[in-house]
């Protein structure tokens, strides 16, 4: 999961910056209500976070930035 994440990440600062030498890399998970839960109004989740630093970005082809922008 953590290189699907640096790829997209490396992907989005060659859109808005042009490029970039490292991304940093935060998760985040947010669980949905269970499904016998779901018309309790007062149901809530936890959302839980990583963090899991900076990481060297990863190179793509012209070809894939084309499709990613």
């Amino acid at each position: 999961m953590e290189d699907t994440a640096v790829g997209f990440a490396s992907l989005y600062a060659i859109e808005q910056w042009g490029g970039a030498s490292m991304v940093e890399i935060k998760l985040r998970r947010e669980p949905i209500v269970p499904f016998a839960q779901r018309n309790d109004e007062n149901s809530t989740t936890k959302t839980r976070e990583t963090y899991i630093g900076w990481r060297d970005t990863k190179e793509f082809s012209q070809a894939a930035v084309l499709v990613w922008s």
